[in-house]
């Protein structure tokens, strides 16, 4: 898995929290972040390789 781009910071998979609109998703079989779709906003984390939210001071 590559770093998030700039402005997003990976989310820990052991905090809880579930996958938000805007969020990026790591997808194995591409190999890039993707921006979460319908289906997959309000899954858990954990579930995911990796999930990168936008940096709050970021815009």
């Amino acid at each position: 898995m590559r770093n998030p781009p700039d402005g997003y910071s990976l989310l820990p998979e052991s905090d809880g929290a579930l996958i938000q609109r805007g969020d990026l998703l790591w997808h194995e079989d591409d190999a890039e972040w993707q921006e979460a779709e319908g289906a997959e906003i309000g899954d858990n984390v954990d579930g995911y390789y990796g999930v990168a939210r936008r940096d709050s001071q970021s815009k």
